[in-house]
């Protein structure tokens, strides 16, 4: 995620701590928590870590997947509550390999008034 404030300054690294702290509390397959998640250069990957998944009750990996899903939900909600608007690329391109699921980058939401408020200028 690529993040700067209404002050111009990139995201810290405590909000990006928070963020992921956030994105972690989501629900997973037996409580597995089958994800790892990077903070590089403004933007967050969420990578399925295999070596969580269950085999022998979730073969195909579709459970991780979804647990995947609402890690990365709870991420956007997070990255939300800091004021910017998330956006996300799904990963990969190809579907064949399903370790990297997603990238997310942000930017700022621009204020938006009430209904039948006027913004001054």
């Amino acid at each position: 995620m690529t993040a700067t404030s209404t002050f111009r300054r990139p995201l810290s690294t405590t909000d990006a701590k928070w963020i992921v702290e956030q994105a972690c509390r989501a629900p997973s397959i037996h409580n597995t928590q089958p994800w790892r998640f990077q903070f590089d250069a403004g933007t967050f990957e969420l990578r399925a870590d295999t070596r969580r998944g269950l085999s022998a009750s979730d073969p195909t990996g579709r459970e991780l997947v979804i647990s995947c899903g609402a890690a990365l939900y709870n991420l956007r909600v997070a990255v939300r509550k800091l004021g910017y608007t998330p956006t996300v690329s799904l990963l990969p391109t190809n579907v064949t390999r399903v370790c990297s699921l997603a990238s997310r980058s942000l930017s700022r939401i621009p204020p938006t008034p009430p209904s039948g408020v006027r913004m001054p200028g």
